[in-house]
């Protein structure tokens, strides 16, 4: 002989932690309707969920204390999850960033060398300009000179 077996009974895992408790009521719930996947208070029985599938609870205080304790053991398992998942989020940043500063670093030497090599070909064609100008200055002054003495014979 099967106990419970005209019972349509369900785990209390399907139920969702934060449906203990009757929203409208706050009270600990003491019927489960099944088409809705909430708990409902008595009175909420009659007005809200006329026509649904409404079963009554009954369970121990050592399974509820069970079904909170692996409830709650489940959200650790997700939280280190997510920690485990962020700390190598986080790592994979500082990879990123360090190779940026690479990258920057490397770009940054490049556009130093290029500023030198610009710098210093500006300075040559400054100083090959100076030179010009000396030199047409000197001529300037000698044909000045050469001029004078000859003004002067």
């Amino acid at each position: 002989m099967r106990l419970f077996q005209s019972h349509n009974c369900m785990e209390m895992t399907a139920v969702k932690m934060n449906n203990l408790i009757c929203h409208r009521h706050d009270t600990h719930m003491e019927y489960l309707c099944v088409t809705c996947n909430r708990s409902t208070y008595s009175k909420c029985v009659l007005h809200d969920h006329k026509g649904h599938s409404v079963h009554k609870v009954t369970y121990s205080r050592g399974k509820a204390k069970s079904i909170i304790k692996d409830w709650l053991e489940e959200k650790l398992k997700e939280t280190k999850l997510s920690r485990t998942y962020l700390d190598q989020i986080q790592m994979e940043v500082n990879i990123d960033i360090k190779a940026a500063r690479e990258e920057l670093k490397r770009h940054y030497q490049a556009m130093i060398e290029c500023i030198n090599e610009k710098y210093h070909l500006l300075n040559q064609q400054l100083d090959d300009i100076h030179q010009k100008i000396n030199e047409h200055l000197k001529e300037d002054k000698s044909r000045i000179d050469k001029t004078s003495r000859e003004i002067e014979k």
